[in-house]
């Protein structure tokens, strides 16, 4: 399934057969979509991810804490799926990070999971490969929570209520 934002609705589209899609638009603030034919449905947002959370596309590598380079990923080597049927396995898996196609027909899935350290380059050598890029505001607070000053009176730590 693809998901592409665009000015005043959501393009949903999931394959009908292998490598088929067929889309429908949702309106800006619907929460269903009325036209499901030809396989259409509503893409739930992961419970890992969150609003504003996109997909970018990039040259270069990770590496872990020590920069070494030591990747971790894994493959599905199923000519059957598209680079969409891998964006929407990715978006799923809380530890993915990246992915990309496995075969130079643009089949298959190859993706990235549990890095952290992603190190721009543009040489011949360098993986090309989507990312999961967080919306800034949750890298500073993934958990959308509210924080409580260290010397606060609240016995129990507990962030009020916003009113």
């Amino acid at each position: 399934m693809l998901m592409l934002l665009q000015s005043s609705s959501i393009t949903l589209s999931m394959p009908r057969f292998s490598s088929k899609l067929r889309t429908t638009r949702l309106e800006k603030g619907s929460n269903h979509v009325s036209k499901t034919e030809g396989g259409c449905q509503r893409w739930n947002q992961s419970d890992c991810r969150h609003n504003g959370d996109k997909v970018d596309f990039k040259s270069g590598r990770f590496t872990n804490v020590d920069n070494l380079f030591h990747p971790r990923y894994y493959s599905i080597p199923d000519t059957n799926l598209a680079i969409s049927d891998c964006k929407v396995s990715c978006w799923n898996n809380c530890s993915c990070v990246a992915f990309y196609y496995l075969y130079e027909s643009a089949t298959g899935c190859k993706f990235w999971t549990n890095m952290t350290n992603f190190i721009p380059e543009d040489s011949t050598g360098s993986e090309r490969l989507y990312i999961i890029t967080p919306e800034t505001s949750n890298l500073a607070n993934p958990n959308n929570t509210t924080p409580v000053p260290s010397n606060s009176t609240n016995p129990n730590n507990i962030a009020p209520k916003a009113s």
